[in-house]
């Protein structure tokens, strides 16, 4: 509850400090990458995490230990393939995308913020997986490795 509770003030304040100290300007690109990051992250899931959060706590609560950790590694690594493809098939059209978030003068950190992305989706996706299985100080670590 005190991981919980640390994580949600420190991701409050953390943007409090972004909303005051950056610019309107820098703030619209920040929040243009942060969107773009989250609506990759929303086509890439193809349903894993849902039947991850389905299936782990039921897997464990049967003891079936083996069956469990078989299926959080290949959910785990089938999530971060997936989000690697879909940039992989981004990385051409940069500057499109770029034009259609309006970050032409930032098209050269788009490919960078992907790699940002990869980390936070992974992380976030690893975090609520260990939620799942109950294992909340292991979640607090994969969040605090992502930084939020």
């Amino acid at each position: 509850m005190l991981g919980k509770g640390f994580s949600a003030a420190s991701t409050l304040i953390v943007l409090f400090l972004i909303v005051r100290e950056l610019p309107v300007k820098d703030f619209a690109i920040y929040t243009s990458l942060t969107a773009m990051v989250l609506i990759i992250g929303l086509i890439s899931s193809l349903g894993i995490p849902q039947v991850l959060n389905r299936y782990l706590a039921e897997l464990r609560t049967l003891n079936n230990n083996r069956a469990m950790y078989k299926l959080l590694i290949w959910g785990c690594l089938l999530r971060a393939v997936s989000y690697a493809i879909v940039v992989l098939v981004l990385l051409p059209f940069v500057a499109y995308l770029s034009g259609v978030f309006k970050l032409s003068d930032w098209s050269w950190l788009v490919p960078w913020y992907f790699v940002v992305g990869f980390l936070r989706v992974t992380s976030t996706f690893m975090s609520q997986a260990m939620e799942n299985l109950l294992w909340q100080r292991d979640s607090q670590y994969s969040l605090a490795a992502e930084g939020s």
